[in-house]
């Protein structure tokens, strides 16, 4: 479960994060289980006329809100996340972040804390916090960073103000991305995309129901773009397609807003066949 985070205005209270966490006890409450790889994002100060938070830009009294929130969020997440008896192990690294596939180092270091617990006997890390120091990274290399610390098959991707507001059978999901192996990444609609299907009908991309669906009770539709909020991803395409260096993620990016386009673009022009490459679905209740 990677959560990425950026100062807002309403910090130093942790309401909105709070927020979606409760989604997960209500909607999902598998993720309070996986491993927790929480991004605190860089920023720069700015005259206080000029505050714009979508770009990291926020006054000193912001930044002084934000240090709180972090220091505060990241001492809740470590005694309670996961809920499980045991000793907490603590451990702390530093490391410079670079951009590939040249490798520049950029001005910036990420500061890592990893929880495990004592009686773990695989040693798995419950919990792990990035805070990076410097200027916004952005979401794509805050993801990226964050990737670096998932080992595991399937990652859930969620910004820090994307709520969950309905049920879902993770387990059920999961099991069939394992049968379904074209399948590389399930999004999640929202408001905006709930009849998504008809959006892009007549918009030159191929019919995007899926006809018939592979399991009954989990209704999908083709998605023919990267979205950023809630989703589920093979880690290993993350890892070996989004972030292979094809795509050139500069500071400040979102993945939609420059994957998302390209990958949008190459299946309008491919049709279905250049979907296949990229195997998105959308779970479409």
């Amino acid at each position: 479960l990677i959560i990425t985070c950026s100062p807002i205005p309403s910090h130093p209270s942790p309401i909105v994060l709070k927020t979606v966490i409760n989604s997960f006890h209500k909607y999902a409450h598998e993720l309070l289980k996986c491993h927790l790889v929480i991004v605190f994002d860089g920023l720069k100060i700015v005259p206080e006329s000029k505050e714009a938070s979508k770009l990291g830009h926020v006054s000193e009294v912001q930044r002084d809100n934000y240090e709180i929130f972090i220091d505060q969020t990241t001492s809740f997440l470590k005694e309670n996340w996961g809920r499980e008896s045991g000793e907490r192990n603590t451990s702390s690294t530093q490391s410079p972040i670079t951009i590939p596939p040249i490798s520049k180092t950029i001005n910036n270091t990420l500061d890592a804390m990893t929880v495990a617990l004592s009686d773990n006997s695989s040693e798995d890390p419950i919990l792990t916090c990035l805070k990076v120091s410097g200027p916004r990274l952005g979401q794509a290399l805050a993801v990226r960073e964050a990737l670096k610390f998932v080992n595991t098959p399937y990652t859930f991707a969620c910004q820090h103000d994307w709520r969950l507001n309905q049920h879902i059978d993770l387990r059920a999901l999961l099991n069939m991305m394992d049968e379904r192996m074209e399948m590389n990444y399930l999004g999640f609609i929202s408001r905006r995309t709930q009849s998504y299907h008809s959006i892009v009908h007549g918009r030159g991309f191929p019919p995007a129901l899926v006809e018939p669906q592979f399991v009954e009770t989990i209704p999908l539709c083709r998605s023919y773009f990267w979205f950023d909020k809630n989703h589920i991803a093979r880690t290993s395409f993350y890892k070996n397609a989004v972030f292979s260096g094809r795509f050139k993620f500069k500071r400040g990016d979102f993945i939609e807003d420059t994957m998302g386009h390209q990958m949008m673009n190459e299946i309008k022009e491919g049709g279905i066949e250049a979907w296949k490459k990229w195997g998105a679905f959308l779970y479409y209740p």
